[in-house]
């Protein structure tokens, strides 16, 4: 019974994604993100700027300065803002993911935007969480991933055909930098270029 659960969602994204992909266009990619306002209230409002006003911060799809991003803590966990297709979301700073994760229902809301299409997907792939459980779900492209005024583009996820499965931010973003600092004292966690 819980294999044809899992298979009916996994039909049902699939559908979604062919449904959404009628009447909807990619996002200009020589557009980048900026920070609103600096103040780590103010941290989520990002907007979209034209890279003529932005300076260029991305060498070969890395980043090619110090970042300084603040993170919230509770329950010993960290949570950052990532902007995932133009979409803000409060995701947990995972260093030990293999790759982004998104849960079904937040897949789901990008899709229904337009912002991942069927032609984003890229596969099934059978995952493995921290208690060893193993599950399926859905390997997919990311057309940009933004940390403070920083994007990327062209990111690898995972969708856990999970509603409640959490928002990790994982190695397929963040091994794009040389070494990962967290600085407790100050709420931050420092990404150093390659």
């Amino acid at each position: 019974m819980r294999q044809i659960c899992k298979l009916f969602l996994c039909f049902s994204l699939f559908v979604l994604f062919s449904c959404n992909n009628n009447n909807r266009h990619r996002k200009n990619r020589s557009k980048k993100y900026r920070h609103e306002n600096s103040s780590k209230s103010e941290y989520s409002k990002l907007t979209i700027s034209d890279e003529s006003t932005t300076s260029n911060n991305i060498v070969d799809n890395y980043f090619a300065e110090e970042i300084y991003l603040p993170f919230e803590e509770s329950g010993g966990v960290k949570y950052v803002w990532v902007r995932i297709n133009g979409v803000d979301k409060r995701f947990i700073f995972d260093t030990g993911a293999s790759s982004i994760s998104l849960s079904n229902s937040f897949a789901d809301e990008l899709a229904q935007k337009g912002t991942i299409t069927e032609s984003d997907i890229l596969g099934v792939q059978s995952f493995q969480d921290a208690t060893g459980a193993i599950s399926k779900g859905i390997r997919v492209n990311l057309h940009s991933v933004s940390i403070a005024d920083h994007s990327i583009y062209d990111v690898e996820a995972s969708i856990c055909l999970s509603e409640n499965a959490p928002l990790l931010l994982g190695q397929s973003f963040l091994e794009r930098f040389g070494t990962i600092e967290i600085d407790n004292w100050n709420k931050r966690i420092i990404l150093h270029p390659r």
